[in-house]
């Protein structure tokens, strides 16, 4: 009994914080788009600041995402939420963090804190011609699901990422050019199985740099033509570790695609239509290349109002390198919203992804949710929905069904 102490105090002093921040003569929303549900920023001398807090209680029947030792847990996530935005002339200068806490009732070692701090700039150059830039620092762990290493650890992976990336958005006219640049430095921590035995994942550290254009044409009509090229290279600090050193596999690789497509807006559907070619190519010649067609659609279709229906599909070329092998990640998506009156909105969705790794392994994910979100004021939303994820796979102890409800309570200070 004494473990369910802190947890429970833990909920009480947060839902007892929102509440706290909770105007209660505040004006009912009357548009439920997110945007505009939150509340103004606060204005400190010359800075717009914005922050809030969501709190979010799960229950999971498969804590761990195992295929054999399924443990049930209820999750509580308290995540705090800051932004700073700096207007200066025709600039913009916006500085975000978060942090994430999540606990468990039972399963502790699955506890994590996590963190985010970007800070972002658009400097308008001249009217045509505008420079972003952002740069970001992220920790953060695996999450169990999306682990795909054949061996459990006994905690969840620790992750360090930095990202720096910069470029400029050319518009003299209904021409419309980007050419983003970026370099990303990803870290890994080591970690233990459940027998005890060291998990190597820092031969997972890399550094990757690359480039990516977009050139579009925005016709008078309702379709508008655009070409999409992105390239980049992964450098690995150390060769793959085989169980005694790092003298395994150098997984550097070269990443390319050229994507040419339409976008499209009639009446009540939107979306757009591409297709090209994506090429992931390894230094060292024991791992298999990859060469595939790369394919993506997407459709918004309001058939009455209040309503939207989201249909996307994906086919393109990844690289894991947890199981070193490349792969081809077929991926369809369905979303409803419906939004049943002006404080209260449904939604629905299901996703099948298919992985299929030059290694020989096969992977398909199935995911379906059901959700609400209920708005009370511009201070506070509350939140529900209910979640069931699969994996089937053809290796052996990786597939695993994990069903999850959650409810939440997001409140902006």
């Amino acid at each position: 009994m004494s473990k369910t102490v802190p947890s429970a105090r833990f909920i009480t002093f947060c839902i007892g914080l929102c509440i706290f921040v909770h105007d209660p003569h505040g004006a009912w929303a009357s548009d439920n788009n997110s945007d505009t549900l939150q509340p103004p920023p606060q204005t400190f001398g010359n800075f717009l600041v914005s922050s809030g807090l969501k709190l979010e209680q799960h229950y999971t029947t498969n804590v761990r995402a195992s295929a054999q030792n399924e443990k049930n847990d209820f999750v509580t996530t308290l995540t705090p939420t800051l932004s700073i935005q700096k207007n200066i002339r025709d600039h913009e200068f916006t500085l975000e963090a978060s942090a994430p806490i999540k606990k468990h009732l039972k399963t502790h070692k699955e506890d994590t804190v996590d963190g985010h701090i970007s800070l972002s700039a658009l400097v308008t150059a001249k009217r045509s011609l505008k420079l972003p830039l952002s740069i970001a620092y992220d920790r953060a762990h695996i999450q169990r699901h999306e682990d795909t290493s054949p061996i459990t650890s006994q905690e969840p992976i620790r992750t360090r990422r930095k990202h720096i990336e910069g470029g400029f958005i050319y518009t003299p006219n209904r021409l419309h050019v980007q050419l983003i640049g970026h370099y990303t430095q990803q870290r890994f921590s080591n970690g233990l199985s459940d027998n005890g035995t060291q998990i190597i994942r820092t031969d997972d550290d890399h550094n990757n740099a690359g480039l990516h254009t977009k050139i579009s044409y925005h016709t008078a009509s309702a379709l508008s033509p655009f070409l999409a090229f992105k390239t980049h290279k992964a450098n690995f600090l150390r060769a793959s570790h085989n169980g005694t050193s790092f003298n395994g596999n150098k997984r550097d690789h070269r990443y390319g695609a050229a994507l040419a497509g339409i976008n499209f807006d009639v009446e009540t559907f939107s979306g757009h239509l591409a297709a090209g070619y994506n090429t992931l190519r390894y230094d060292d010649d024991a791992l298999k290349d990859l060469g595939t067609l790369q394919l993506s659609a997407n459709l918004n279709w309001q058939p009455i109002e209040r309503s939207n229906i989201a249909l996307t599909f994906s086919r393109t070329a990844m690289e894991n390198s947890i199981i070193e092998s490349a792969y081809i990640e077929t991926m369809a998506n369905a979303m409803l919203h419906y939004e049943v009156k002006n404080d209260l909105i449904l939604n629905t969705g299901a996703t099948l992804s298919h992985h299929n790794y030059t290694s020989g392994r096969d992977d398909t994910i199935y995911e379906g949710q059901v959700g609400m979100d209920y708005t009370l004021n511009t201070a506070i939303q509350a939140h529900a929905n209910v979640t069931s994820r699969k994996r089937n796979s053809d290796v052996q102890n990786e597939d695993y069904l994990e069903n999850t409800v959650m409810v939440g309570i997001t409140g902006s200070l």
